[in-house]
């Protein structure tokens, strides 16, 4: 996104919740006060809630910019939000009552307090939901979309790609490649090509008008990565630096930081959960996973129909992952045909580089 459209979203989001909260405690009022559904025999003064709802609204929108609701990192995905947004309203009411100490604490009812923080966490939560809809619907139409480079034009980088463009409401896209190895225009996939070197980064972001980039480690020369981190560690330019995890971050089940020695670094962990502990998980994760299997197995019978009815025989397909200690297993998906060939290519690789190591020993 360029500053514009941050600017765009960040001021929606606040007249958003800001009508949001006010309706959530007009409704408390109503629901708890003035409308008789619930008896209130103690005096009320409706002067002394609008003033409670005229302070609130600011202290709630600085409570939820506390808690990073507008922080475009955290918005529009996963259920952090819906976190945020419930702690936010947590700490909002919390700050009423005390509010309410100074602002005649004696006419306010813990009624309208506790149905002001239902409701508010209903109210808030719910457009934020649909605030969400309308901004992937704008996504599908190039907006609210932020531009990124891709470091490193190897099979994960690829696959990375891929992942991306599949999800687009993660408003990410790809567009183009920066490599060492591969010649200035070469199309690496989906019609991207490469646009320069990693050395050209600074001048190729302004160009694009990129506002981040993505590097895969392993596809770039080691003196290439190194000027990467030390510039994203710099912040100079502005641009937000990811970092893709490579396979043996990716087969590794934990690491610590050792300190013994002048650099820091990491030690492998084989296993991070042992005892009583991994008794109670394998039983949490067996167990649940039953439940909902059990829960979800019309849903899936629904699935395999629809697709044995389109497609034939077999609706599951077979595509080898890693798994706990590098050792690789099967897995079963519904035959769709989007993430087979993506999830290959990175379960793939690491044998044959296994097998090379050890011929390269050999010869040794």
């Amino acid at each position: 996104m360029n500053r514009y459209e941050k600017a765009i979203l960040t001021i929606s989001l606040l007249i958003l919740d800001s009508v949001a909260v006010a309706m959530a405690l007009l409704m408390a009022y109503y629901l708890r006060l003035s409308s008789g559904l619930l008896p209130y025999t103690s005096p009320f003064e409706f002067g002394a809630y609008v003033r409670m709802i005229v302070l609130a609204i600011p202290i709630f929108l600085l409570i939820c910019a506390y808690s990073r609701l507008y922080d475009p990192h955290v918005l529009l995905v996963g259920m952090q939000e819906y976190a945020n947004v419930i702690r936010a309203c947590t700490f909002g009411v919390v700050a009423l009552m005390v509010l309410s100490f100074w602002e005649r604490g004696d006419l306010l009812s813990r009624g309208w307090l506790l149905m002001a923080w239902m409701l508010s966490m209903i109210m808030v939560g719910g457009a934020r939901f649909l605030f969400r809809r309308v901004v992937f619907f704008m996504r599908r139409r190039d907006h609210f979309v932020s531009h990124s480079l891709v470091v490193g034009a190897n099979e994960q980088a690829k696959t990375i790609v891929r992942q991306v463009h599949e999800s687009k409401k993660r408003g990410v896209r790809i567009i183009g490649f920066l490599d060492d190895y591969l010649p200035l225009g070469t199309e690496v996939i989906d019609g991207l090509e490469v646009l320069g070197s990693p050395s050209e980064l600074e001048r190729l972001t302004k160009e694009t008008g990129a506002a981040g980039v993505i590097v895969v480690p392993e596809a770039l020369a080691w003196e290439s990565f190194q000027e990467i981190i030390r510039k994203a560690a710099s912040r100079r330019n502005g641009l937000e630096v990811k970092l893709s995890p490579g396979y043996y971050e990716i087969l590794t089940t934990g690491v610590k930081v050792d300190y013994t020695t002048v650099v820091p670094l990491l030690t492998v962990q084989r296993v991070r959960i042992t005892g009583l502990d991994a008794l109670l998980k394998n039983f949490l994760d067996y167990g649940l996973g039953a439940v909902l299997l059990l829960l979800a197995a019309p849903v899936i019978g629904v699935i395999a129909l629809a697709l044995w009815l389109k497609e034939g025989l077999p609706v599951l397909d077979r595509h080898p992952v890693w798994g706990l200690g590098g050792r690789p297993f099967d897995t079963l998906k519904f035959r769709t045909g989007l993430l087979g060939e993506t999830r290959r290519s990175l379960a793939h690789p690491m044998p044959k580089r296994l097998a090379k190591l050890k011929d390269a020993s050999r010869l040794g």
